[in-house]
């Protein structure tokens, strides 16, 4: 998440999630933790190019060819496109979501931020610290990303507000 990305969270109301079918079909039963991340990612902008070069709905990195390498995405598609980016960051989130300790979903949105090994740094330190909750690596995070923490923690309180949100608007 980056600043110009913050700056466009707030323009689109609070429970809408445009692409909600294709989130729906692509993400089935975590389509709402999903669309609480693109939100947070690219206010659902499918055009965004951020000054950090993330690239379209889910912000893609430098990481798309990596998407079509393990087949998440199809070999012509870009993170422009509407459906591949749903998927490819669905997918990058499963694959997260697998390497992380307790393999809880914030965490894993911690990984796609700031990296897989610094979360998984800032896991060790905070079993080390023996600090109690899934959450506790965000204590320990800036010992591993010094002043990027604050970015990633940000991020994290931000998905938890729109997902919850988003809850209570389409669970209710």
């Amino acid at each position: 998440m980056n600043y110009f990305t913050l700056a466009l969270v707030a323009t689109v109301p609070a429970y809408y999630i445009p692409f909600e079918n294709d989130f729906k079909d692509i993400c089935q039963h975590r389509w709402l933790d999903r669309a609480a991340q693109i939100k947070c990612e690219s206010n659902f902008d499918p055009n965004i190019k951020s000054f950090d070069n993330g690239e379209g709905l889910g912000q893609a990195t430098n990481i798309w060819p990596w998407y079509i390498k393990m087949g998440w995405v199809p070999a012509d598609s870009n993170p422009y496109q509407v459906r591949p980016a749903i998927q490819g960051a669905h997918k990058y989130m499963v694959w997260l979501e697998a390497r992380v300790k307790n393999h809880y979903w914030l965490t894993a949105c911690g990984a796609y931020n700031a990296g897989l090994g610094s979360i998984q740094k800032a896991q060790k330190l905070a079993d080390i610290a023996d600090l109690p909750g899934d959450e506790a690596w965000l204590t320990t995070l800036p010992q591993v990303t010094k002043a990027n923490s604050r970015y990633t923690i940000n991020y994290i309180k931000h998905l938890k507000q729109v997902r919850s949100i988003y809850r209570k608007h389409y669970e209710s």
